[in-house]
């Protein structure tokens, strides 16, 4: 199938933002303490007015010349809105600069009656929204560029032996060569894209660059141009056109559901499940709301998927109605259909668990859902992480990391602990035995009963800091305790460091190591 382009230009796209007007209209900035034109319209324009004047100039071919104050942040986010509004034409929209868009439309211009029609239709609906355009039709995008700004209006070109024959008449600029090189090439003569089609490629290059053959080249056809489309394309897209706009919100989540019964079933064939899918709905006033549906899970199931997407299109402004409808998949992944009633109570009770926390997901923010998947460490904080729901499978999709350590004292560990280690002052009457009584929170606790839970020590194999035989190392070793107290609580902490045994029984001496700290880390049922 043959590539077609469709190049759009805004000549006075940061002026007509503005609101269009027959006055002369100009966008300054100020440069070095003097105010200049950074755009004007077609009125100024005429009047001799052009980019880069200083204002003073400017007023003094016009002084009634209208002026604002130029917004390249406003003015990208207007081009943003335009270019999702032309993904209605096709899903491969990229940016052309500040004032153009680029729109590969290979194999969608028949949903339109073909190329001329789908480009008249463009340029109409782009002028009713108050902008200036001109566009063109090529099977390369830098002879779609030329064609769209030095051509006549709408010209459309099918076949690409026909461009040498299209471009030749066009001035050197069309072929996006800098003004420096533009120039030294009118010195010679050569001022049309005809004067090179001719001339030998190799004296071009090494006289006037290698950018003038490589542009040639890709304008022709004979060299590949790619174009960077704001989204990837999606292999799957489902559109939805009305003759009337619609005007309820309650249609649009009908229209939602009807594509989305359509999508599964191509989704059944293809044995894959959506992680990722948006809706777009395309207002005939311009304007584009977006309804997105993030997954846990491989998900095809139309109900569960209407769900996610309700909220947003309930909140969608109609604004005059909405004209069509565009369902894309974003992220899909393999989703093998169950063919035995043997494991059928273990998929729904996964399928139920994904749908679960997609509702969780919509309601309380993805950041706030997440899966504890266990982590490669003994250290009770570090050996397990909170992980997003939507970037991880769900408990029962997959099975938990290999590398994930199997603790023989995992039994002994409280399934809750605090989010860090809390001080607290203790009464141990013997070394390396459970404490009689500790002070936590502004309450005392007199301990009934304690055995030794476990020792852990510094992890030095994943620092790199740390050495196996330097003896510094006891004073992070950590000695936990399972104890009750006399009301009934049991406590899970631990003591911080080694008792110098020698220091513990002769109170006098002198010794400049710190005295191991206890800490509370959890608490049993």
């Amino acid at each position: 199938m043959a590539r077609s382009f469709l190049a759009l230009w805004l000549p006075y796209f940061a002026t007509d933002r503005l609101g269009r007007t027959t006055d002369p209209l100009v966008t300054l900035t100020e440069q070095a303490g003097v105010p200049r034109v950074t755009a004007a319209n077609k009125a100024a324009l005429q009047l001799g007015i052009v980019t880069g004047m200083a204002l003073a100039d400017a007023r003094a071919l016009h002084p009634a010349l209208s002026t604002r104050q130029a917004n390249p942040l406003r003015e990208q986010r207007s081009l943003t809105r335009l270019a999702d509004w032309c993904g209605r034409y096709s899903p491969s929209v990229a940016f052309d600069g500040t004032d153009g868009l680029m729109i590969d439309i290979t194999g969608c211009d028949h949903l339109f009656g073909g190329q001329a029609a789908m480009l008249g239709d463009l340029t109409a609906r782009i002028e009713g929204l108050g902008y200036t355009t001109t566009a063109a039709i090529a099977p390369t995008p830098g002879a779609a560029w030329a064609l769209a700004r030095y051509a006549a209006p709408e010209t459309v070109v099918s076949d690409p032996a026909c461009l040498p024959d299209c471009l030749a008449p066009l001035p050197l600029a069309a072929l996006r060569l800098q003004p420096e090189t533009v120039a030294m090439l009118a010195q010679v003569g050569l001022r049309q894209i005809g004067d090179l089609l001719n001339l030998p490629r190799a004296p071009l290059a090494k006289r006037f660059g290698a950018q003038t053959n490589q542009r040639l080249a890709q304008a022709l056809g004979h060299s590949a141009e790619a174009i960077a489309p704001r989204h990837p394309p999606s292999p799957y897209r489902l559109r939805l056109d009305w003759m009337e706009p619609l005007q309820r919100a309650e249609d649009l989540t009908a229209a939602a559901e009807h594509l989305l019964h359509q999508l599964c079933q191509q989704l059944e064939k293809d044995r894959c499940g959506i992680r990722h899918l948006t809706v777009g709905c395309y207002g005939t006033d311009g304007h584009t709301h977006w309804a997105a549906a993030h997954t846990s899970a491989p998900c095809r199931r139309p109900a569960q998927l209407l769900r996610l997407l309700e909220a947003d299109l309930t909140a969608c402004d109609m604004g005059f109605g909405i004209e069509t409808m565009i369902l894309s998949v974003a992220h899909k992944e393999k989703l093998e259909a169950v063919s035995s009633n043997l494991w059928q109570a273990r998929t729904d009770m996964t399928e139920n668990t994904a749908a679960l926390t997609d509702q969780l997901n919509r309601r309380f923010s993805e950041r706030r859902v997440g899966w504890s998947r266990p982590v490669a460490s003994y250290i009770p904080e570090r050996a397990s992480a909170f992980l997003p729901a939507l970037h991880y499978p769900c408990p029962g999709v997959n099975e938990a990391p290999k590398h994930a350590y199997a603790s023989a004292s995992s039994s002994s560990r409280p399934l809750r602990i605090l989010p860090a280690p809390e001080s607290m002052s203790v009464t141990a009457l013997l070394p390396d035995y459970p404490p009689a009584a500790f002070y936590w929170r502004k309450e005392s606790y007199r301990i009934k009963k304690g055995n030794t839970a476990e020792r852990i020590t510094p992890e030095w194999w994943n620092d790199p800091s740390l050495n196996a035989e330097d003896p510094s190392l006891g004073k992070d070793t950590r000695d936990y305790y399972l104890t009750e107290s006399n009301s009934g609580k049991r406590f899970w902490l631990y003591r911080k460091g080694l008792y110098d045994h020698e220091q513990h029984y002769n109170r006098e001496a002198d010794s400049a190591s710190d005295p191991p700290a206890w800490f509370l880390h959890g608490m049993m049922a």
